[in-house]
């Protein structure tokens, strides 16, 4: 587990002859619970009203019936001080208590922080993951 790229930038393949397109790439952002909801999407299964799904079904994603879609979705490590955020382009990482923002199509290897040239959208994606953090149960 690592919150910089090279740890969540980790390629899926998803094989289903005849379902899924042989050869087709999606830049879709996808978290392991979104295999959960998808997986019961597949088998037209209502997850349990008392248990609601974190995550959101790819299915027609990987068909090629639904275009890729932005969605924010956040990170929190135990094992380490880290913790992120990805709103569209905009990734918000804390690690060890230092804060960045970086602008994932263009530095898509994180080398150029652009916490103060863009202080509003890292106040803004940094503000998205505190409101959520706020929602979790502690760490």
């Amino acid at each position: 587990m690592y919150l910089w790229e090279g740890g969540l930038r980790v390629p899926a393949i998803v094989r289903w002859p005849g379902i899924v397109p042989a050869g087709k790439v999606t830049n879709q952002v996808v978290l392991t619970m979104d295999w959960s909801a998808t997986f019961l999407e597949l088998t037209e299964t209502q997850p349990d009203p008392s248990y609601p799904l974190d995550g959101e079904s790819v299915l027609r994603v990987c068909t090629g019936t639904r275009p890729a879609f932005d969605r924010t979705v956040f990170w929190r490590l135990r094992t380490k001080p880290q913790a992120a955020a990805r709103m569209d382009k905009w990734k918000y990482l804390r690690d060890a208590g230092v804060e960045h923002l970086f602008d994932l199509a263009a530095d898509p290897g994180e080398a150029t922080d652009l916490k103060d040239k863009q202080a509003a959208v890292f106040e803004r994606v940094r503000d998205e993951y505190m409101n959520w953090n706020s929602k979790m149960l502690p760490v």
